[in-house]
């Protein structure tokens, strides 16, 4: 079976939540029972990662170093951005 997009279904938009917010999607019109009426009008549904950009059920903000932009970032590129750590060794007595 494939799949195939409905030409007449409301395509919701990827917004920044507020200036330097995260991504989330917005449709003028409530495309599902997940997203929220904005006080500015439309609907916010999920938030969208800067990383992968895929919607996702939460982000987190990750500044990667002291001249690095902000970015929202899904757990998965969260944990990708993140500087692997040495395991700490059995400590000699």
């Amino acid at each position: 079976m494939t799949y195939e997009k409905n030409p007449n279904a409301i395509q919701p938009e990827i917004k920044a939540a507020w200036v330097g917010g995260p991504d989330r999607l917005w449709s003028a019109v409530r495309c599902s029972g997940a997203s929220s009426p904005q006080q500015n009008g439309g609907f916010a549904g999920s938030y969208v990662c800067h990383g992968c950009q895929v919607p996702v059920a939460g982000v987190y903000r990750v500044k990667a170093g002291p001249q690095a932009q902000e970015r929202w970032l899904c757990a998965a590129c969260r944990h990708e951005t993140r500087p692997q750590s040495v395991k700490p060794g059995k400590r000699k007595p």
